[in-house]
């Protein structure tokens, strides 16, 4: 790893990909964005942005080949209790929840088969992306159980009659429904985080990150838009604003030097 360049994983694309790549638009590159180009540098070099499959991520952060990653919470623990296993080092740090891409794990049963509890799972056949997880998550319980694991399209292991059930990704349950299947039991919880590399990076990367972290927080935070019919009433309104509700106020548009569009972006 570098210890001067600041290294960013993203995912080059799918779910994270527009709104990961809007937010390191804080560090403008040389280069415009492009699906073939796998490292951009920002315009004073002390960046780089890698855009690389997503479940690539985990493995950069955890063998420090990035300084942070920008990925789902399910893709990256899957990855740790991977490395778990395999007896090696797991350290990382977890700087901010950016609650986008949100999902959960779920175990779906076929239409028509009651969901009873747990037990239900015992001697079944259950497919899975994420095995790990699901190991992590059915270790508390006396229960035996097969496992496949599938890359892809999981849903395709129950319609072949390859698993009894299946455990996956849902966000609406549409696609499970088209195949026969419904939602039984949701496991896990997952959105986007923004996840840092340990141990500790250098002092010159770590103000790379806290700026880092000010521009999500800038981009992220509550915004409010008001129209105002006079100069005079904008400037009485933004001495008020700026000294009871903590906001900057800017000026976004102007209509003949009469009215106005102005953007309120609140303080946390």
């Amino acid at each position: 790893m570098n210890y001067l360049t600041l290294t960013i994983a993203l995912q080059r694309s799918g779910r994270l990909s527009n709104k990961s790549t809007y937010l390191v638009s804080y560090y403008k590159t040389k280069q415009a964005y492009n699906i073939r180009k796998l490292i951009l540098s920002s315009n004073h070099k002390a960046v780089r942005i890698m855009f690389v499959r997503d479940d690539d991520i985990p493995n950069l952060i955890l063998t420090k080949t990035v300084d942070l990653g920008i990925i789902g919470k399910n893709v990256f623990e899957e990855q740790s209790f991977r490395f778990i296993i395999y007896r090696k080092l797991v350290n990382y740090y977890i700087i901010y929840s950016l609650k986008f891409s949100s999902c959960r794990l779920s175990l779906a049963f076929p239409l028509g088969e009651p969901w009873t509890g747990i037990s239900c799972l015992d001697g079944k056949k259950v497919a899975t992306s994420y095995p790990y997880i699901l190991k992590h998550y059915l270790k508390r319980y006396s229960i035996s159980y097969i496992l496949y694991y599938i890359t892809g399209s999981v849903e395709v292991a129950y319609s072949s009659g390859l698993s009894d059930i299946i455990f996956d990704v849902v966000s609406t349950g549409s696609t499970l429904f088209v195949n026969g299947l419904y939602e039984a039991k949701i496991v896990y919880y997952s959105h986007a985080y923004l996840i840092q590399c340990l141990p500790k990076i250098s002092n010159n990367k770590l103000l790379l990150v806290n700026r880092f972290k000010n521009s999500i927080y800038n981009i992220k935070r509550p915004k409010a838009y008001i129209f105002i019919s006079s100069w005079f009433i904008y400037r009485k309104l933004v001495k008020i604003i700026q000294r009871y509700i903590k906001a900057n106020v800017y000026n976004i548009a102007s209509l003949n030097n009469k009215s106005i569009w102005v953007l309120f972006q609140l303080y946390r």
